[in-house]
């Protein structure tokens, strides 16, 4: 993992991951956490694994999948109230997300100003 976070009020900012990573982030129970202005090059798993958040805001980040790995950018688990805005989705394609219904992801997505390629 390449950052591991858990807790309250958490932010990761203008942070640049890349490496041989089985997840890129990391974060469990995090309340009001936010991701922003980090860029993260993987190619072996989820770029950010949540599990156990609510509250938290990824914005202004760009995530690259560098393999043919089978692993979404974003796997969620127990999540609520998740915002994603304004960031990048490189070698994804429509396997954005693991954890939400096709409704939930549409409704995530959804004038977000998102740029999936």
């Amino acid at each position: 993992v390449g950052l591991r976070i858990s807790g309250a009020d958490r932010r990761v900012t203008s942070c640049d991951l890349d490496g041989p990573m089985r997840t890129g982030i990391e974060l469990t129970d995090g309340r009001s956490a936010a991701i922003e202005s980090t860029v993260v090059h993987i190619s072996g798993g989820a770029a950010v694994a949540i599990v156990g958040g609510t509250d938290i805001r990824i914005a202004h980040s760009t995530f690259v999948r560098g393999g043919a790995t089978p692993e979404p950018a974003l796997s969620l688990k127990d999540t609520v109230r998740l915002a994603l805005w304004r960031n990048v989705f490189s070698g994804y394609g429509n396997d954005l997300l693991r954890g939400l219904t096709a409704a939930g992801r549409d409704e995530l997505f959804a004038d977000a100003g998102n740029f999936v390629f």
